[in-house]
Formats: C-alpha cells, structure tokens, sequence
C-alpha cells in the first residue's frame, strides 16, 4: 500500500531482542518492553510492523479533506471518521454520537496529524464534521484465529461518503494486531474481488 512502510528487522535480530526483553520483563514491569517484546516477536516470525501515525502522515488528505486511509476494528460493518481540531482525527467502528470521544477500541490520531482544518464549533451540527467508509471483509484464508474484535483493518478510501450514499468498497486492505496506540502488526494483505467488493457494497444496509 502506497506510503506505508515497514521497519526493517531482520528475522535473526528480532528474535534476539525479543528473548532479551523476554528476559527482561522477568524482573521488571514495564510498558513500553511489553510493547517491543510483542513487537519483536512478531517481527521473527515475518511478520511487518507499521506506525499508524506515520503512516497517516505521509498519505495525508484527499482533495475534499479526510483521510486517504482508514483503520477500524474488524468486526465492524462501517467506520466512522470524525475530524477534531488542530489536524486530528477519531476512527471508530461504530456510529459516533455528538459528544461521543471514542473509546479503547477507537483509533485516535493526535494533533498535527493531518492538516489544521477548521472543524464544527456546533456539537449539534457535528455530522459536517464526520465521514463513513465500509469496512473491509477478510477472505477466508486469512481470517484470523479468536474473537475478530481484537484485529483491525487498515486500507485505502476511494471516497468517503454520508450516511445517504452508496459506499464505494475498498481494494486492498490490510489485517492488522495492536501493539499500541500507534504501532501495528500485519497479519495479512490482500485484494478484494469484484465479487467481496460487491458484497460489501450492500452489506452496510442488508
């Protein structure tokens, strides 16, 4: 996916520091060596590891303002995008009402992570200031083990829409595992056929 990139750790590295941070955290209980251990670890079993907030960085905004990416958990139908002041954003997968902040579960970008744009000062009129996207499907062969609320899905927005249009279904989406607010494992990438993006087309109303 254009303007998402990786950390580079080799297989061989990455196992070595995530059995010393396994080692680690034997005697100690610390955050951030929980985070790189899960990182690492993931790391020596192929696997990509992202940075959301970079990530949405360097794709930015499409020409109408929002997001050239979206990320929302997996068990979801549509992704909710709110933009907030000073270049900061909100995904969530459910509907946001007006004073809602998001939860755990949300995605949120912090302050200059996108362009200042003026946002709407009236919580009653906060719909001008929220996009939706459908939430990609994941193929069988990549469906993940357990409850799918604990992935997330990051992909590419054709267009964002209200909630009285028809959804514009995405192309190629990626399975992802939290880490932290910003670092991600890929689990998985694909693209959709004409039939899953058909599907999804309608399964927002069905």
């Amino acid at each position: 996916m254009k303007g998402i990139k990786e950390f580079d750790i080799p297989k061989e590295k990455a196992l070595k520091a995530w059995k010393e941070y396994l080692e680690l955290l034997k005697t100690r209980d610390d955050e951030g060596a929980k985070v790189l251990k899960q990182a690492y670890y993931h790391a020596s079993k192929g696997h990509k590891i992202i940075d959301l907030y970079q990530a949405m960085e360097n794709t930015g905004l499409n020409k109408d303002g929002w997001p050239q990416l979206a990320i929302c958990r997996a068990d979801g139908k549509e992704c909710c995008f709110r933009r907030r002041a000073k270049g900061a954003g909100l995904f969530h997968h459910e509907h946001l009402g007006r004073l809602d902040t998001g939860t755990k579960n949300s995605v949120l970008l912090p302050e200059g992570a996108f362009m200042d744009l003026p946002v709407e000062k009236n919580v009653w009129n906060i719909q001008k200031d929220q996009r939706y996207a459908t939430i990609p499907t994941i193929p069988a062969k990549f469906y993940p083990k357990g409850k799918l609320e604990k992935y997330y899905i990051l992909w590419e927005v054709e267009q964002w829409h209200e909630k009285s249009q028809i959804p514009i279904p995405p192309i190629d989406p990626f399975l992802l595992k939290r880490l932290s607010p910003n670092l991600f494992v890929v689990l998985a990438e694909w693209d959709l056929t004409p039939l899953e993006r058909a599907v999804i087309k309608g399964a927002v109303t069905f």
